[in-house]
């Protein structure tokens, strides 16, 4: 009896054919959604920046002699996959990351490494001291928010805009605030 599966196919058809099968099941994974078991609604977005200061108070980031340069942020999602902008088409549960940094924007993208673009900023030193006329620290904002393809904000599980912040020290050495 002869063969019916993928072995009995000529050599040249079988690797097409296994090229054929793979790009179908990458295409149905780029497809799929995350939804919640009960329901079937989406998952609520979740957005947070990873932190790798420990303890209380902004974090101190060294740019060194480029004021232009960027510094990577990290975040983590949830409930949302992550690509380009415009690049959902189609898709639900799908979205980008925008950065805005003393409320105004400055950077986006898809990648878990947001890039603050100090070049972007009127000033990209922020030392941390007290201002004389407002009592409050020298220090950048920055806040990410997980968005659609058309750059409306994706609600987390309160109904908010999913977003993070964070607080930042940027000068071009962080050993020189401790002297």
């Amino acid at each position: 009896m002869p063969s019916t599966g993928l072995s009995s196919l000529p050599p040249s058809l079988l690797g097409r054919t296994l090229v054929v099968l793979g790009s179908t099941a990458a295409l149905v994974g780029c497809g799929t959604t995350t939804t919640t078991e009960t329901s079937g609604e989406p998952e609520p977005a979740a957005v947070r920046f990873i932190d790798p200061a420990s303890g209380d108070g902004p974090q101190c980031v060294s740019f060194g002699d480029r004021a232009d340069s960027w510094i990577p942020l990290l975040v983590e999602t949830e409930g949302v996959m992550l690509r380009e902008p415009r690049g959902c088409v189609g898709l639900t549960d799908c979205g980008h990351l925008q950065l805005y940094v003393d409320g105004l924007f400055n950077n986006q993208g898809a990648s878990l490494a947001m890039h603050l673009r100090l070049g972007r900023l009127s000033d990209p030193i922020h030392d941390g001291s007290i201002h004389a006329a407002t009592g409050e620290p020298d220090v950048l904002h920055a806040e990410v928010f997980l968005v659609d393809r058309t750059g409306e904000p994706l609600l987390d599980a309160d109904g908010e805009p999913a977003s993070d912040s964070l607080e930042l020290i940027t000068v071009p050495d962080c050993s020189a605030l401790a002297e």
